[in-house]
């Protein structure tokens, strides 16, 4: 399901110059990095819990491209989907 900052602000009945504010006061990121950090650590419960693909995992979570996935995701946990699963499993 894509999550839009427009959305969002309209879920909240705010606008989205004072949804940004907010969230980057409280969580010191953007509203993309705060959002692409919340998926990604979903995504991790997931790749553990679940036995779908990776690729199911990135588009269940909100990911449009695997491959934007996949860096996104090496570059928070320092690994591959992939290598998490399998490194957990273990």
């Amino acid at each position: 399901m894509p999550l839009t900052l427009s959305e969002t602000a309209s879920k909240f009945h705010t606008s989205k110059a004072t949804l940004c504010r907010h969230v980057r006061k409280y969580t010191g990121k953007s509203f993309v990095q705060f959002l692409n950090e919340v998926r990604l650590n979903y995504s991790k419960i997931s790749l553990l819990e679940t036995d779908e693909t990776v690729r199911d995992i990135a588009s269940d979570v909100g990911f449009n491209s695997i491959s934007n996935f996949n860096r996104s995701f090496k570059k928070q946990f320092a690994m591959t989907p992939r290598e998490y699963r399998q490194s957990m499993v273990q």
